[in-house]
């Protein structure tokens, strides 16, 4: 845990570091103003991991150890969930979160994920030492399982249609040549193929979205209901 995050009072947790380096870009798109060094709006935390985020004893100790809090919120993939059934069942992975949370946060089990995310307020307790705001936030539109890249294919520029279909084509095509890759990274897959085949060959995302050519659109129609999430949580 970095000393310097127990000075701010609005935090994130995300799976990992390319949540971590892409978001200020998204924001700052958005009209966030997001400086290069400290102090941020908002401290994001690469939690390498859901396990590490969705950890019962972590949990106690970040909220222990950060008393001046007031925000938190976490960002996570539903990369291994079934769509929602006809009976509007919540998904897999948030059962998981509120199963772990709800120790922490009672309010969690009142409060259900919808398309828009999830934001609340939550009562000061034993381990939270004041009242906080919290959200949820689980990619891509907390409906549909998927990951980071599926939020981030559907911000591909539309300058680039026809690529980004042939893209996936080319996948689905190596995949009926017995390409080992797993079923649920296929997203991922799809994305960083697609960037390898740009003017600078680089399956890294922060590739494509560089100042002076970006691929990705991050003020897209397609990425307003994170950011109004976003900007509602943390109040900016």
């Amino acid at each position: 845990m970095s000393n310097e995050s127990v000075s701010y009072s609005k935090h994130l947790w995300v799976e990992g570091k390319t949540e971590l380096q892409l978001l200020p870009f998204l924001a700052h798109a958005n009209g966030i103003n997001w400086p290069d060094t400290h102090p941020y709006p908002v401290y994001i935390h690469d939690k390498n991991g859901f396990n590490n985020l969705a950890n019962n004893a972590k949990i106690s100790s970040f909220f222990r150890s950060h008393s001046k809090i007031t925000h938190f919120g976490i960002i996570l993939d539903a990369d291994d969930l079934p769509p929602i059934g006809e009976d509007n069942n919540p998904q897999k992975r948030w059962k998981e979160i509120c199963s772990i949370f709800v120790e922490f946060i009672p309010e969690i089990q009142q409060n259900q994920l919808s398309g828009k995310g999830l934001v609340f307020n939550v009562k000061a307790n034993e381990v939270i030492l004041n009242d906080i705001k919290f959200g949820a936030w689980v990619m891509p539109d907390n409906l549909n399982p998927g990951m980071l890249e599926t939020f981030l294919s559907r911000l591909i520029s539309d300058e680039f249609p026809q690529l980004w279909q042939h893209a996936q084509t080319s996948v689905k095509t190596a995949r009926s040549y017995n390409a080992p890759f797993r079923e649920v990274d296929l997203d991922k897959i799809n994305l960083r193929t697609w960037l390898t085949w740009q003017n600078k060959p680089d399956s890294q995302i922060l590739t494509a979205i560089e100042p002076d050519k970006p691929l990705l659109d991050l003020t897209h129609v397609n990425a307003q209901a994170f950011v109004h999430w976003f900007k509602l949580l943390y109040e900016l």
